[in-house]
């Protein structure tokens, strides 16, 4: 990528009119992205954790923008907020659903829910100890509150936002779907690169991408996160009937959010032309269930399962290597892995494209399972990264002790405690892998190319019902990896708590 880079180039981007305005309705954007993501993605976690809401249930609804492209979620807010949209239509609203709001309203729910895994993760595995100590000593719970799950989770929150902030300036669906005459990095990338077939311009605004992830890795990098020496009591939530059925209803108010685009989206599936002809119909269901959908399905499945096993096994290693050692092994080991997320998945594709146009990998959906894993790779990482430094620091030195072998110690001792994790990590890879259309999109061929590629086709061909039809299927298939993670974790706890 760094190879198709030119001085002429560069100057002819840094001085464009188009770059710079894009790069300042970027920064603000993703910076109210950020704010409202994480003040929204905190309320969520708490909500689930600490309170008993139905905790199950909105852990699925909260993630379900995660479920399906995210050109998908722009489209839905258009169809919901738009000119035609069913609530402007239903409430006779006023006003434009595209600009600058509409991004940062786009980007919030697509973004929050993975903030608001990450903090839940962190939650879960939160001390319960000093908090029954400062109840003896008589601290309040606005107190115990601020001083210590606030403080338990400062530094995720942190590394959280910068996540957020980096996903807010590489996503390019939402933009092209309701930023209108606004553009932004991620919009200008793709018309260079994928209209234009400029790639050295393309690699220089992917270059300006990555500078969220060294301000992430240089704020990290500051503040090595400490294990806790003693033993982790879990955490215990009281009955409180007043605060949990408040809780509910805010749920539910959070949960219609993040509902309602996707359901618009799907519900012209079933209309025959929306919106001139709104009679209900089958035929773009049938019409999908084609040669080339069945063979999108299952090159997607494959991509998917592929990503997640391939993903959750390298991402595992990579998070106890750098939260369980010291050095720059470790510490080149957290960088590499911080990075990742911040590399647009166009330029991803790009890279990859003049990495191995030449080898017997290229074509095939070994490079197209490879470039995910990368691409998706830090959040499940950083999951872990947070879970490990979080359990004893001294159980490395126990097995030295003890004459056990470093991989007897990480797989019989560390990877039983981080079960749930690793379980979270598996969905997180699974189901980006699904609704992914960036990382793979140079290099798909007609015979690996997935389910959610052919949604950007049938949008672009101004197309919504069919693409909502293969929306249907992406959510379908994620809806059932993520109960079939669901009823994992309940089977894992269910032995824990036996034996308490």
């Amino acid at each position: 990528m760094f190879s198709s880079i030119t001085y002429q180039s560069a100057m002819e981007v840094f001085s464009s009119p188009v770059f710079r305005k894009a790069l300042c309705s970027s920064l603000v954007s993703a910076s109210f992205t950020t704010v409202f993501s994480m003040l929204l993605a905190l309320l969520m976690a708490l909500l689930v954790c600490r309170t008993h809401a139905g905790g199950a249930v909105w852990q699925v609804v909260f993630i379900l923008p995660m479920l399906v492209p995210s050109v998908s979620l722009g489209t839905g807010l258009v169809l919901l907020l738009g000119a035609n949209g069913f609530l402007t239509r239903l409430l006779h609203l006023s006003g434009s659903i595209y600009g600058l709001h509409g991004i940062v309203l786009g980007q919030v729910l697509y973004t929050a829910p993975v903030a608001f895994l990450l903090l839940c993760n962190i939650l879960r595995y939160e001390d319960y100890t000093p908090h029954e100590a400062a109840m003896v000593l008589g601290v309040p719970a606005r107190s115990r509150f601020a001083s210590l799950t606030l403080g338990h989770l400062r530094r995720e929150s942190i590394a959280a936002a910068f996540l957020v902030f980096s996903m807010a300036v590489t996503d390019y669906g939402i933009p092209l779907a309701v930023g209108g005459k606004v553009k932004t990095l991620a919009t200008v990338l793709y018309a260079s690169v994928a209209g234009q077939q400029q790639f050295g311009k393309g690699c220089i605004i992917g270059v300006c991408l990555l500078i969220p992830a060294l301000l992430a890795f240089l704020f990290d990098s500051g503040r090595r996160q400490s294990a806790s020496g003693t033993t982790r009591r879990e955490f215990f939530v009281p009955h409180r009937p007043v605060a949990d059925i408040a809780a509910f209803c805010l749920c539910c108010v959070i949960g219609l959010l993040f509902v309602l685009p996707i359901l618009a989206f799907l519900f012209t599936m079933l209309l025959e032309d929306y919106p001139l002809h709104m009679e209900l119909t089958l035929r773009h269901i049938r019409d999908c269930l084609n040669a080339r959908g069945v063979l999108g399905l299952k090159n997607s499945l494959l991509l998917s399962a592929g990503t997640a096993l391939g993903g959750t096994v390298i991402a595992a290693f990579a998070a106890y290597a750098a939260a369980r050692h010291r050095g720059s092994l470790a510490r080149s080991v957290h960088l590499l892995s911080t990075l990742t997320l911040s590399i647009p998945g166009l330029v991803l594709g790009l890279a990859y494209v003049l990495a191995f146009k030449r080898t017997a990998l290229y074509e095939t959906m070994g490079i197209l399972i490879f470039s995910s894993i990368i691409h998706f790779f830090t959040t499940p990482y950083l999951m872990l990264y947070q879970t490990f430094g979080k359990l004893n620091a001294n159980l490395e030195g126990t097995g030295r002790v003890l004459g056990v072998p470093p991989f007897c110690l990480f797989a019989n001792v560390f990877l039983p405690q981080c079960a749930e994790t690793l379980l979270d990590m598996f969905s997180y890879f699974f189901l980006n892998a699904m609704v992914t259309i960036s990382a793979v999109s140079f290099l798909a061929t007609a015979q690996t190319r997935p389910l959610s590629m052919l949604v950007t086709q049938y949008s672009d061909q101004i197309n919504p019902e069919g693409a909502a039809v293969l929306s249907f299927f992406i959510l379908t298939i994620n809806l059932l990896v993520r109960g079939i993670v669901f009823l994992l974790k309940r089977l894992l706890c269910t032995p824990a708590r036996a034996a308490q």
